[in-house]
This record gives structure tokens, C-alpha cells and sequence, in this order.
């Protein structure tokens, strides 16, 4: 809980969080919020002001969560480095599982409206950074390019994949709710794409 915020309000975020999961952004009112929180609605709006403040800021929440991902997980140094990229790669895909009404509030303006100037981007964007930095730290080379279009491509493919579980289970037969299935899709595509 940062210094600004209140158990009161944590629960209201919280509560955003998993409405927008739930049921995405089309659905989603005060009213709905307030009673998964918990309090009235007069509540959200005296905390953050209106609706769209409070969704930007549970999106932001859930954004700066996942930005921790690659200092967390790649700096560890008890595993492979290599073992580190593909733990990366499948927190992503289950993250993308667990959440898949958040993720697609997330890139549905920078992809679907074309909003470039969309936080989920500039965020997004010092997500691969960091990844890339600390993937090169560890000295590991991808096998053709430079990390930055290497990291693009596998964050694609563990999107869409995540994204759309159906179609990977149809197409495939990789059925990414299963952790092996999830650890042969991630380490089959670090075979691909580095030494």
C-alpha cells in the first residue's frame, strides 16, 4: 500500500481489478465496483473522483505489478540463465490466463483504437526494456537479430497464444493452462531464439 492510499481505497482497486477482469471495461460501473469493494458509491467517487480515474489507476497498478517481472525473475541468480528467460516468458502466459479480462482492457486502446499515446504502451515498452537489458547481462545472445526484435516476436507469440487458449489447444494441441505444456510451448520458442 503506498502512502496515499487507505485500506479503503486498496479495496476499491482491488475490487476494479478483478471487475475489469471479469467482465472488461464494457460492463463496468460504479455501482458494480462499489459492491464487489464493498462500500457505496459514493465512496469511489469521493476516493479517486470519477469512474475513469479509478480505471486508470487499477490499470496502472496492475501494469507497474508486471513491470517488476523481469528484475524479479531474471535477476535471480540460482537458475540457468536461459531457465530465467523461460520462467520470464511463462509468468507472462500465465498472468495473460489468470487475467485475461485485464490484459485485453490493457491493449484494447493502443490496439484496437489505435491510441499510441495510451499508457499501457509507454509501460509496456519499459517492460521489454528492462527485459532486454537484463537478458543481455546475462550473456546469452539470441541466434538471429538484435534481443529488442527477439523479445518482440516471443512476447507475440506468448500473447496471442495466452490470449486466445482455444485456438493453441484447436491448432496445436499445446494446452497452455497445463505448466508443462506451458514450459514446452516457452522453452521450444528460447530454442528458437537463442544459442
Amino acid at each position: 500500500m503506498s502512502p496515499e492510499t487507505s485500506p479503503v481505497m486498496e479495496r476499491i482497486i482491488s475490487a476494479t481489478i478483478e471487475c475489469i477482469n471479469r467482465t472488461g471495461l464494457e460492463g463496468l460501473t460504479t455501482r458494480v465496483i462499489a459492491q464487489q469493494a464493498g462500500v457505496n458509491s459514493a465512496a469511489v467517487n469521493y476516493y479517486f473522483g470519477s469512474k475513469d480515474n479509478l480505471v486508470e489507476k487499477a490499470l496502472s497498478r496492475a501494469m507497474s505489478e508486471m513491470s517488476a517481472m523481469p528484475g524479479e525473475i531474471l535477476g535471480d541468480e540460482s537458475i540457468d540463465p536461459k531457465a530465467r528467460v523461460r520462467v520470464l516468458f511463462e509468468s507472462m502466459i500465465e498472468g495473460v490466463l489468470l487475467y485475461p479480462g485485464l490484459v485485453r482492457a490493457e491493449i484494447s486502446a493502443p490496439l484496437m483504437l489505435g491510441d499510441e499515446k495510451a499508457p499501457f504502451l509507454a509501460l509496456f515498452t519499459d517492460f521489454l526494456k528492462d527485459a532486454a537489458e537484463r537478458i543481455t547481462g546475462l550473456g546469452i545472445r539470441p541466434r538471429e537479430g538484435e534481443i529488442a526484435v527477439v523479445l518482440i516476436q516471443m512476447t507475440s507469440a506468448v500473447l496471442f497464444a495466452a490470449m486466445l487458449p482455444a485456438l493453441a489447444r484447436e491448432f496445436s494441441g499445446i494446452d497452455l493452462t497445463d505448466p508443462q505444456a506451458r514450459n514446452t510451448y516457452v522453452s521450444l520458442l528460447i530454442s528458437r531464439y537463442f544459442e
